[in-house]
């Protein structure tokens, strides 16, 4: 026995302690020793278990540094048919859009992105694998309806001056060609830009001709452009595939990958 307890049995034995307090105390002793009880069970659960705990998401090493490409110079004009038939696509430079807009992780299909440039032009293909066309989604057919990116499968583009990427201009299209296009966020602005769509069994396949007046530079060799190119694809739980990633907003200009014209 502790000293305390010894102490507590010899006022029993000597009658000292009124019964009905003796009874008390019996049950706030016990009541003591079973809360000493659950804590040490407690400390040997610590030792012998480790409590779980959410698993840390880490987002893909290479997605941190910000993409460059070189875009090749054609003298072709591209007839904006949607069909790539021009020459220069079988010698643009292609890019990918393979990641999450998060970085977490790549895509579940390929989205190409082709690109060349005259003295008038920058010309974007969108080559889309879609393993599900017949649930791709195409409701919008007019203008800067804003509905376009809550409801539909799209391409949308963001390009800039380099030195000026903040004030990036916006371009999106649907599968029904259906145009969206923005600069400062305000689609109050109206490019002079052309696209066109093919449907396939398995994919469907943009072709752009953004004119450089469009972006309000006039092209040089060795420009440098910022962009990125992205694709909302919504048969997928996280359908927001990009070039360069924002981790977050595609409107993240800071995130912009580079364009040089070569």
């Amino acid at each position: 026995l502790t000293p305390f307890q010894s102490e507590i049995a010899e006022l029993y034995r000597s009658g000292k302690i009124p019964s009905p307090l003796r009874q008390e105390m019996e049950h706030q002793l016990d009541y003591m020793y079973q809360l000493i009880a659950i804590e040490e069970r407690r400390k040997q659960s610590e030792v012998a278990f480790t409590p779980s705990s959410r698993p840390i998401i880490a987002i893909l090493p290479e997605t941190k540094s910000l993409p460059k490409i070189k875009v090749p110079f054609t003298v072709e004009t591209a007839t904006i048919d949607g069909e790539l038939n021009e020459t220069f696509w079988k010698e643009a430079n292609i890019l990918k859009v393979e990641y999450l807009n998060n970085g977490f992780s790549k895509t579940q299909v390929d989205t190409l992105v082709k690109l060349a440039y005259n003295k008038d032009f920058l010309y974007i293909a969108y080559v889309n694998e879609e393993p599900q066309m017949k649930n791709v989604r195409a409701q919008v057919s007019k203008r800067d309806d804003g509905n376009i990116f809550i409801s539909d499968d799209s391409v949308e583009i963001f390009l800039a001056a380099n030195e000026t990427r903040e004030r990036y201009f916006h371009f999106t299209v649907n599968m029904n060609n259906s145009q969206y296009d923005q600069h400062l966020k305000s689609n109050q602005w109206n490019g002079q830009w052309q696209s066109q769509v093919m449907r396939y069994e398995l994919g469907w396949t943009v072709e752009i001709a953004i004119p450089f007046s469009d972006l309000e530079v006039s092209p040089q060799r060795g420009m440098n452009l910022a962009g990125n190119f992205t694709r909302d694809r919504y048969q997928d739980e996280s359908p927001y595939y990009t070039w360069a990633v924002p981790f977050g907003s595609y409107h993240t200009p800071e995130r912009f990958g580079t364009l040089t014209l070569d």
